[in-house]
């Protein structure tokens, strides 16, 4: 009985992100796992739910692949659907951690990201950015953390007949408990120029 109620409920959860990316208007990629640092090796799997906070509201979902490749640099790959005239991203971002978080030092990098967007009517959208971002975690005595994490993604946007600069400031942080294997990370993106508000939230998934 326990288990039949679980899926009934994950059932209507699903049924309900559906309905809204239907309904929805467009949104974007938020920043989410970037400065999430992975080791050489490690794999980890995050889904972003977001809030589009600009004119009209609207829901999207993103599913992001983040892979450790040195001790300094991460690869993520992006993808996801939203609802309205935004509706489907594709994309990746490489980082480069050059002042790791150690001791008393903040964590400092860059990352630089190619997003492509479909919009209705067969319109596409490439948004090309940079991304410095300045994090720090602070642990707990229950053995989880949390790290607060500041960004600006700024660039360009090429669309038909024409191009735009884009800039946001983003604001989040990032949650661990003691089970290492999962952790969950909420946002808020603040735009400053062409670009959209939003607040986002979800989880990244070792898959290790």
């Amino acid at each position: 009985m326990k288990l039949t109620t679980h899926f009934a409920s994950r059932s209507r959860f699903f049924s309900l992100v559906v309905l809204g990316l239907m309904l929805a208007h467009p949104a974007q990629a938020g920043v989410f796992s970037i400065p999430n640092f992975l080791n050489p090796g490690k794999n980890a799997l995050g889904v972003e739910p977001e809030l589009n906070l600009s004119n009209d509201t609207g829901i999207a979902v993103n599913v992001r692949y983040q892979r450790g490749l040195s001790t300094l640099s991460n690869l993520h790959l992006v993808t996801g659907v939203g609802g309205g005239e935004r509706q489907f991203r594709l994309g990746g971002a490489y980082t480069f951690d050059f002042f790791p978080d150690v001791d008393q030092q903040p964590g400092i990098g860059v990352a630089v990201q190619g997003m492509y967007y479909r919009y209705s009517g067969s319109r596409g959208q490439f948004e090309p950015t940079v991304i410095p971002y300045l994090h720090k975690e602070f642990h707990n005595t229950n053995g989880g953390s949390i790290e607060p994490f500041v960004a600006f993604p700024m660039g360009l946007e090429f669309k038909t007949g024409g191009s735009d600069w884009i800039a946001t400031l983003v604001l989040g942080a990032k949650f661990k408990s003691s089970n290492p294997q999962i952790a969950y990370i909420g946002e808020l993106g603040a735009n400053l120029t062409n670009a959209e508000t939003y607040v986002s939230g979800g989880a990244v998934f070792s898959i290790d």
